[in-house]
């Protein structure tokens, strides 16, 4: 009665996919009165032309520094010793770095939401579906869909 989120772990099954890869486990929160455990979730709730939501995480890039992660101008060419370089990290004043200073660092990797993607097809017989546009990712990474909420 008190229990206001109620979140399962799922694990995917990517053998009977047919990848041969380990298998995931994330979060969902889910809602409604009731549920299974256990239950297998076919492409089949979805409809061609509706609207979905994939969430995935992007391809990563390792370590980059400030002008292709953040897209800072390129030094001239009288600038001390380097080019690919931030101007300044700062002014005098605060005394230290402030956290908005582009910096070099991870870059990718990261969970992102593509929103309102248009489904083009669906295949029921395979258990895949055709979506309109890029999706963020590489080959064989999970892509998990849901209902749009724009």
């Amino acid at each position: 009665d008190k229990i206001k989120k109620v979140r399962i772990l799922v694990k995917t099954q990517p053998k009977k996919s047919g990848i041969g890869k380990k298998p995931e486990i994330f979060e969902i929160e889910i809602g409604g009165e009731k549920w299974n455990y256990g239950k297998e979730i076919n492409i089949d709730v979805f409809k061609e032309g509706e609207f979905v939501d994939a969430i995935a995480v992007t391809k990563g890039k390792g370590t980059q520094g400030p002008v292709k992660r953040f897209g800072v101008k390129i030094q001239t060419r009288k600038a001390a010793k380097k080019r690919r370089h931030i101007g300044t990290l700062g002014s005098e004043t605060p005394r230290r770095v402030i956290w908005t200073v582009p910096m070099s660092g991870q870059m990718g990797f990261q969970t992102r939401t593509e929103h309102n993607k248009r489904i083009l097809k669906i295949i029921i017989k395979g258990n895949y579906v055709l979506i309109e546009g890029s999706l963020p990712g590489p080959k064989k990474r999970i892509i998990r869909l849901k209902q749009s909420m724009r």
